[in-house]
């Protein structure tokens, strides 16, 4: 662990933290901490969702309830969330699609925990 909690260019990686993720990360760089977690690719499970000719992408951002400065219970429809998530996956799909053009009919799931706020 690293002591600089003002110095912006300190960060601490701490990797393959999930033993059921693909890939996993806890990164910390000043007073930001973030968990990661990858899973894929795995077979899209609904025939509906399938993409012939490229994979899903899936990004889910949540933060821990008592890192909010006020209190409040967490929803899956959490309006911060959903569009903290959908930028995430906006910035790196392009990237993600073209690593991952192999595996069409896939899906990736990538989540990200935010434990604390400052």
């Amino acid at each position: 662990q690293l002591a600089c909690p003002l110095d912006l260019g300190c960060h601490s990686v701490k990797m393959g933290l999930f033993s059921r993720a693909d890939g996993s990360a806890y990164i910390e760089q000043g007073n930001t901490k973030v968990l990661a977690a990858v899973y894929g690719p795995r077979e899209v499970k609904k025939r509906k969702e399938v993409q012939h000719d490229r994979a899903i992408i899936r990004c889910e951002y949540s933060m821990a309830s008592f890192s909010m400065g006020e209190r409040r219970k967490r929803s899956k429809t959490d309006r911060q969330a959903t569009e903290v998530s959908q930028l995430i996956r906006e910035t790196f799909e392009p990237v993600i699609l073209l690593i991952f053009s192999l595996v069409p009919k896939s899906t990736f799931s990538f989540k990200f925990y935010k434990p604390m706020a400052v």
